[in-house]
């Protein structure tokens, strides 16, 4: 009987090591939800749920003269992040290229690769 019981919770601990993989690969790829472009703020609340294929009109937003409001139809871009792109702007001047963005607090390197293409520094 207590062979069994080894047997069992061998399955057991196999089960919940395979959920446990499972949940940390969608978790960190929520963002590429079928039918819905992956748009969430830094604090992972969901912004926009248009659907992927009318998500992205294919007009750039100028990070150099964007209201917050025009920022916030990026994605991923929420209230409080486009206020720090805003503050940032305001404390250094226009950005001279898009990969500056990235010196930002809260835009790495693939929220920066989710925002390519929609952005331009309009020079």
């Amino acid at each position: 009987m207590r062979k069994y019981r080894e047997i069992y919770l061998l399955i057991l601990l196999a089960f919940a090591g395979c959920a446990v993989l499972l949940g940390s690969f969608i978790f960190h790829n929520r963002k590429a939800s079928v039918g819905y472009a992956g748009v969430f703020s830094a604090d992972g609340e969901i912004i926009h749920t248009e659907p992927a294929a009318t998500a992205h009109s294919g007009k750039l937003v100028n990070i150099n003269t964007a209201t917050a409001k025009q920022l916030q139809t990026l994605p991923g871009i929420g209230p409080g992040l486009a206020q720090k792109i805003l503050d940032y702007r305001k404390a250094n001047g226009p950005f001279a290229t898009v990969a500056e963005l990235s010196k930002v607090p809260g835009i790495g390197v693939n929220r920066l690769e989710d925002l390519l293409g929609r952005i331009t520094t309009g020079g």
